[in-house]
């Protein structure tokens, strides 16, 4: 049989998983009308087992696999037929609209209700964007992306981000949990450190003739501008300041006690650091 040639059924926690199998290749399989044109072979198959061989479909997760392995799409199923999956190729969510005043409107919302009074352990995540690879020498990864494309002027009042990461604790206590609007980190276990010198914690990169305001902005109050550690040991940037002439730690110039190590146009720099304010 060419096409669709079983369906295996299988009872999960959460739903039921139908994977379908076909001995067409990716190419075929990915094609418009696919399904569509399969539903007769799906019937066939699947009429022993309800007597709508569509109804199966609410609420199931679907994965397509061709006849070389790959696994084509994964699709939470809420529709009572198989024909919205006429093209089964990952595609883009597009919204249009042609509004000047539109209010608030997304291309799409991941809302995940935690109704726990005080949640004690575990993870929970609106969205969540993952790569799984082995290595790479050229192109570009990313775990999520955040992007806008403008093609007209952006100027008044108007707040632009290709990625905002923003807390609402209007209605929350802070009691010293570790909380932040942006949050970035390395993972649990470090690489392989054969050259580390393209690494950083935060970058950013400005490489049109476009000149900025500033590279950092920051806005509020707090009760220390910085919060600098180290882990596990001492900071390997955070020295004994020089006592030669020229260096911060010159008893007759500025007699720092330490400094801060940085890089500036290529080159070290020292910022002076001063251990008491009296």
């Amino acid at each position: 049989m060419s096409g669709i040639n079983y369906i295996k059924r299988i009872d999960g926690a959460l739903n039921s998983i139908v994977q379908i199998n076909t001995s067409d290749s990716s190419a075929t399989a990915t094609a418009a009308n696919y399904i569509t044109a399969q539903a007769a072979n799906i019937a066939a198959i699947n009429s022993s087992e309800v007597s709508d061989p569509f109804d199966w479909l609410v609420g199931d997760l679907v994965i397509l696999l061709a006849s070389d392995g790959t696994s084509l799409c994964t699709i939470n199923s809420t529709f009572t037929s198989l024909s919205p999956y006429v093209s089964l190729a990952p595609t883009d969510q597009v919204v249009t609209i042609n509004n000047a005043t539109p209010g608030t409107i997304r291309a799409g919302t991941f809302n995940l209700v935690q109704q726990a009074t005080t949640m004690t352990s575990g993870n929970i995540v609106g969205v969540r964007g993952a790569v799984n690879m082995v290595g790479a020498s050229g192109g570009f990864v990313y775990g999520g992306q955040g992007k806008v494309i403008s093609t007209g002027t952006l100027s008044g009042s108007v707040w632009v981000a290709g990625l905002f990461g923003q807390l609402d604790l209007s209605a929350a206590t802070i009691n010293s949990g570790q909380v932040a609007a942006l949050w970035g980190d390395w993972g649990a276990t470090g690489a392989v450190q054969t050259n580390m010198s393209g690494t950083s914690g935060i970058k950013f990169t400005n490489t049109t003739a476009d000149k900025l305001n500033e590279q950092i902005n920051t806005y509020g109050d707090a009760t220390y501008y910085l919060n600098i550690r180290g882990n596990p040991g001492p900071l390997s940037y955070y020295l004994a300041a020089g006592t030669s002439g020229g260096s911060a730690g010159d008893s007759s110039h500025c007699a720092a006690q330490q400094v801060l190590k940085i890089i500036v146009q290529g080159s070290a720099a020292y910022i002076p650091v001063f251990t008491q304010n009296s």
